[in-house]
């Protein structure tokens, strides 16, 4: 696991690919966030976006990362982490569940 390690209890890997022309997707890319807030999360996570394959341990190919998102409202213990991505490139989002999830 890349997030936190040993504190990590659950975790998931989902695949994010811009195709060259995706719409919306100005010269700078396009805002995408991938988040657990929301009725179907009642445990604490953790969210990070990498860029290209994500090779465990090495933080720099990580482009966004969130633990605990405020603005979530009922619980803190949920995570946001928004992010411009570029048309054309794979990235991964890594969702963990924190000790005890």
């Amino acid at each position: 696991s890349s997030g936190y390690g040993q504190y990590a209890t659950a975790e998931h890997w989902y695949t994010i690919q811009l195709p060259p022309a995706a719409a919306g997707a100005g010269a700078s890319g396009m805002e995408v966030s991938v988040t657990t807030c929301g009725g179907g999360t009642s445990f604490d996570t953790t969210v990070a976006v990498y860029e290209g394959c994500p090779v465990f341990g090495e933080a720099s190919r990580r482009v966004a990362f969130n633990d605990d998102d405020y603005s979530c409202g009922v619980s803190v213990l949920q995570s946001t982490a928004a992010v411009t991505l570029e048309a054309g490139k794979t990235y991964y989002a890594l969702v963990q569940g924190r000790v005890g999830a």
